[in-house]
């Protein structure tokens, strides 16, 4: 029987290919602008707390994080097949570290 813990769905194998989040997931500066004021009224109209996330000191791209999670499957899948590292490796570490 193919399920996940909660017997919710199936269980996925997925083979990761370094090269599929090589594609341009960042989008326009104003796209990115665009996508952050979507975040923000998505919280604040379930009134949670949002705080833009960091990444090591700067503002980390969500939109790029949204595309590239979405492309493997969604959050679910990229936990279960344990990609989360490659998810982050598809990020480019500032110069000044």
């Amino acid at each position: 029987m193919d399920g996940d813990a909660s017997g919710d769905g199936p269980i996925h194998s997925f083979s990761f290919d370094p090269d599929f989040l090589a594609g341009d997931n960042d989008g326009s500066e104003e796209e990115q602008a665009d996508f952050m004021k979507e975040l923000e009224k998505f919280h604040k109209e379930r009134s949670l707390e949002f705080k833009p996330p960091k990444f090591y000191g700067e503002g980390l791209n969500c939109l790029k994080l949204w595309r590239d999670v979405t492309r493997l499957g969604g959050y679910d899948q990229v936990t279960i097949c344990k990609l989360w590292r490659q998810v982050g490796e598809s990020f480019k570490r500032p110069k000044s570290i």
